[in-house]
């Protein structure tokens, strides 16, 4: 984003900056003056990669979050492709959603993949509600707009801790395991020779498998075939 390359910050090798030296260079209106020598662009130029650092560090906090403040470098490339237009990110939502639950099953406390969708769609699943298909209501059946309508009943754990607890006491009986609003098809999406496609991520390939998730589209669950 217009700046030297600094051999001095080591924490650039393993790929992350910290929010404070991204908002005292980016979010200061003096950035660009006290840190001139830090910069291979000019002032004009300086006034443009602020936005974009805004954004670097919006996706990294909401989205795409490291423990104590970090901030993915690789966010700057991303960022770039989606100002070119016609370019999505979910994919790697989905994709590092994934890869933070299964460090999370290892053992791992802190869940780097974004906790807004993780939530929305952890409490759509322990929400008990009646057995019945849920009828489309208002923002043309936009059910992200309507969600918290939806769950006014649900009282949802506050904090890391009420989450632990609150997991480890939930049993197969209280988990809402299908989607009502989902209208039910055939969940089958592979690839030729592989069960499973594959998610870019912020840190590399994820594979996923859709077929885990048939309980979603009120289908009988099943192991998916091994491919060789």
């Amino acid at each position: 984003m217009g700046m030297r390359h600094n051999p001095d910050l080591l924490c650039l090798k393993e790929g992350w900056i910290s929010l404070e030296f991204l908002y005292a260079r980016f979010g200061d209106e003096e950035g660009y003056e006290n840190f001139s020598r830090e910069f291979a662009c000019s002032s004009a130029k300086w006034e443009k990669y602020r936005l974009n650092a805004f954004a670097v560090a919006l996706l990294d906090s909401l989205v795409f979050p490291m423990e104590r403040g970090k901030i993915h470098t690789s966010l700057s490339y991303v960022v770039r492709m989606l100002a070119r237009g016609g370019k999505t990110i979910v994919p790697m939502i989905l994709a590092e959603i994934i890869r933070a639950l299964i460090k999370c099953t290892r053992g791992k406390r802190y869940f780097e993949g974004c906790n807004f969708l993780l939530q929305l769609w952890a409490v759509e699943h322990f929400y008990q509600r009646a057995n019945m298909v849920d009828i489309i209501r208002g923002s043309m059946g936009n059910k992200i707009s309507n969600h918290a309508s939806r769950m006014k009943y649900f009282v949802s754990p506050v904090g890391t801790e009420d989450w632990f607890v609150y997991l480890r006491e939930r049993s197969a009986t209280q988990i809402q395991w299908k989607y009502y609003w989902l209208k039910p098809r055939r969940a089958i999406i592979r690839g030729n020779e592989l069960y499973f496609i594959e998610l870019v991520g912020l840190n590399g390939v994820q594979p996923y498998a859709p077929l885990r998730v048939l309980r979603q589209f009120g289908q009988i669950q099943m192991i998916p075939l091994r491919s060789i």
